[in-house]
């Protein structure tokens, strides 16, 4: 499966400290950047519904938190390519898939590997991750997540609460990749907290996603239907 890189990763550290892996989605440390955090401005408006989370409502807002973009500069600087989509066309990406990939940095080893699914991805571009598929913990719970993208190309912007060890911070989580003829999705990761970090420093690496199993696209401006089956599937 492709790697989703321009060049060979260097093993410099991301940020200067140390990025986890997806054995945790942050990795735990009294780490702080000393930087004041600075909102994204407000709501704003992309041309479909955001996340709900104030600052943090559409990708205008996510990217343009600061913490979000040092580590997406340092992500770059290591060579690797990002979209960071805001179009509203993006593939059907809902399915469940096997994981494979590597770690960016400290090391390079390969991630363990496991399952993963999006599912409820909707025509209004909402969509739902199981995050503890692929983090292995509990304590993750989702405020809001969405997608952009157009024709292969798509970025998940998913903020999330994190309660680990009687630490709880909001982290933005970004999947941004494409995917393949065959409904495989080759994608880079990245988590960061959204304000001065407590307990957890930034994440970054490579997914090679297998799909395994196709999803369900709901359509719920044409099929009302697909809205009762929204409804009933966040129920469980």
């Amino acid at each position: 499966m492709e790697i989703y890189r321009s060049r060979l990763v260097t093993r410099r550290e991301l940020l200067g400290v140390g990025l986890s892996g997806l054995g945790a989605i942050l990795l735990p440390s009294f780490y702080g950047c000393g930087t004041d955090s600075a909102g994204g401005g407000g709501r704003s408006n992309d041309g479909d519904e955001g996340t709900g989370v104030p600052d943090l409502d559409t990708p205008n807002d996510i990217l343009s938190n600061p913490y979000v973009d040092d580590l997406v500069d340092a992500v770059r600087d290591e060579g690797y390519s990002l979209n960071l989509s805001r179009e509203l066309d993006p593939p059907v990406i809902s399915g469940r898939y096997s994981i494979s990939g590597y770690k960016i940095s400290p090391d390079s080893n390969l991630l363990a590997p496991g399952t993963f699914r999006w599912r409820n991805q909707t025509s209004d571009n909402h969509i739902d991750t199981d995050y503890e598929q692929i983090t292995g913990q509990s304590g993750i719970s989702s405020l809001g997540e969405i997608i952009r993208g157009e024709d292969n190309e798509f970025t998940v912007y998913s903020i999330l609460r994190v309660n680990q060890s009687g630490c709880e911070e909001d982290v933005i989580f970004i999947v941004d990749g494409r995917q393949i003829s065959n409904g495989d999705v080759s994608a880079v990761y990245m988590g960061t907290p959204s304000d001065n970090p407590k307990c957890f420093v930034p994440t970054a690496g490579v997914l090679e996603l297998e799909l395994t199993g196709a999803g369900k696209y709901l359509n719920i401006e044409s099929n009302p239907n697909d809205l009762v089956s929204l409804i009933t599937l966040k129920r469980f």
